[in-house]
């Protein structure tokens, strides 16, 4: 008995997870304006928050110049970042709009730069 109670009240339970209906989405012209908006404000303003590969932070700048040369090597086509930021010399490259295409291009350095790893940066716009 209790066990015909039991079941009776999972399908009951469960009934309204498989029902389907429809469902509509009502936008208002205003999200359109704000998002072109947001474009033209970013276009304008040169740098936008991105993604990049910091390949090594080091104190020694010589380490950094043959951490480009290396990658450069085998990557000329894309940027590469000298930075220093006290007490510390840092390669960072690429310029990525998402974090999914700056894993993948991580992924593709693989064992070259094993001590890589994906920052948040501010990237040239006209380089996306």
């Amino acid at each position: 008995m209790k066990f015909l109670i039991l079941v009776s009240i999972f399908f009951i339970t469960t009934l309204g997870v498989f029902a389907q209906g429809e469902v509509k989405v009502y936008r208002s012209g205003d999200i359109d304006r704000m998002v072109e908006m947001h474009k033209v404000y970013n276009s304008n303003k040169g740098e936008v928050y991105g993604y990049r590969i910091q390949i090594i932070s080091t104190t020694s700048r010589d380490q950094v110049m043959n951490a480009k040369s290396k990658f450069l090597a085998r990557y000329p086509s894309t940027k590469c970042y000298d930075i220093f930021e006290q007490p510390n010399f840092k390669l960072r490259v690429g310029n990525f709009s998402s974090k999914l295409k700056a894993t993948k291009f991580l992924k593709e350095l693989g064992y070259d730069f094993n001590q890589a790893f994906i920052i948040r940066d501010y990237v040239d716009v006209k380089e996306l």
